[in-house]
């Protein structure tokens, strides 16, 4: 499915390669979907926690993957009132009755989505800021395996889309799509896209002149390579605050702490065959070959990245598809080169 691939606000392939003035692409919010019955829209809140946790952990997977949280990784998004949650109800299959802003809604939870703030001030190379939370990253789409395929992706999108819309109005709401994708369709319109690389790690002893810090001391530092990436004229869009809701984080700094960093994220997501932890690395400043070294170190399980690593240090590249990002209703400083800068947790 395209990303809001039929509205004006997604950029079309043949727009990519037009220059472009920065702004928003549709700043008037869109029609909500029509969603008929048995099927009823609410906002998720704190006392949906496990229903969202029983329907991930039964539909959020891959072929060797499935999803490992619990309601404490879920809750520190419904209690945030930046963050819009959406979950589509059933009524025709039984369920908890949990009461939604038209009154009790009645059913099984079939599908969620969420929208979470990017970060504080989102800042871009060509000058433009978003400042106020307005940037947003939309992730969480879990449908039930048996409704795939049927269209309730499409209408849990337009319903994030529309009802986001609204509450940023009159600001415009921007944001960016996250996922995976097996391979590059002829036409791409992400802004980022680069293949995984996967390796089987082992905690060690950190490479001398690299250290862990704590997400505080690591600040800083984070300033430092977001103010130096923003001014040396390359493409990027990035944001000076961190998300570290979870505790999820590790955070690494190298001989050089204001240009050496490595963040390595514990993705919630863990190998059905074994148990194992799955790790990403998704923030890297140093060399790719210092980077992938220390994050290899501080971890034990498996370490994916988007760094070029090569199969001589044991990484293997090319099996597990592509990380891309998609940007929506605004227009970046590049197509397919830009370099994402921000330090968060997934959903």
């Amino acid at each position: 499915m395209g990303f809001w691939s039929t509205t004006e606000a997604a950029p079309s392939w043949l727009s990519t390669w037009v220059s472009h003035d920065p702004g928003f692409l549709r700043p008037e919010p869109p029609p909500l979907p029509h969603i008929p019955p048995p099927y009823s829209l609410i906002h998720l809140t704190t006392n949906d926690a496990a229903a969202i946790t029983a329907l991930w952990r039964a539909h959020y997977g891959g072929e060797d993957w499935t999803w490992g949280g619990d309601e404490g990784t879920i809750l520190p998004y419904l209690s945030d009132g930046r963050v819009v949650g959406l979950g589509l109800r059933d009524a025709s299959r039984e369920g908890d009755l949990v009461a939604g802003p038209a009154g009790p809604a009645p059913g099984a939870l079939v599908a969620t989505i969420f929208a979470v703030p990017l970060g504080e001030t989102t800042r871009m190379s060509h000058g433009a800021a978003l400042s106020d939370y307005g940037f947003h990253i939309v992730e969480g789409l879990v449908v039930e395996g048996g409704l795939r395929g049927q269209g309730v992706a499409g209408w849990m999108i337009a319903a994030i889309d529309g009802t986001v819309s609204r509450l940023r109005a009159p600001a415009p709401f921007a944001c960016l799509w996250a996922r995976e994708v097996s391979r590059l369709p002829m036409f791409p319109t992400f802004i980022s896209c680069r293949p995984y690389a996967w390796k089987r790690c082992t905690r060690a002893a950190l490479p001398a002149g690299w250290r862990l810090v704590s997400a505080d001391e690591f600040q800083p530092v984070w300033n430092a390579v977001v103010a130096a990436a923003l001014s040396s004229g390359a493409p990027t869009l990035a944001t000076t605050s961190m998300d570290v809701r979870r505790g999820g984080l590790l955070f690494i700094v190298g001989p050089k702490e204001h240009q050496d960093a490595v963040v390595i994220s514990d993705t919630c997501r863990r190998s059905r065959q074994n148990g194992e932890r799955v790790y990403e690395i998704v923030c890297a400043t140093a060399t790719a070959t210092a980077a992938a070294a220390a994050a290899a170190a501080a971890v034990a399980g498996l370490l994916f990245t988007t760094l070029p690593v090569g199969s001589e240090d044991g990484w293997t590249t090319g099996t597990s598809g592509s990380h891309a990002y998609s940007i929506y209703n605004y227009w970046p400083p590049a197509f397919g080169s830009c370099d994402l800068l921000f330090v968060r947790e997934e959903l």
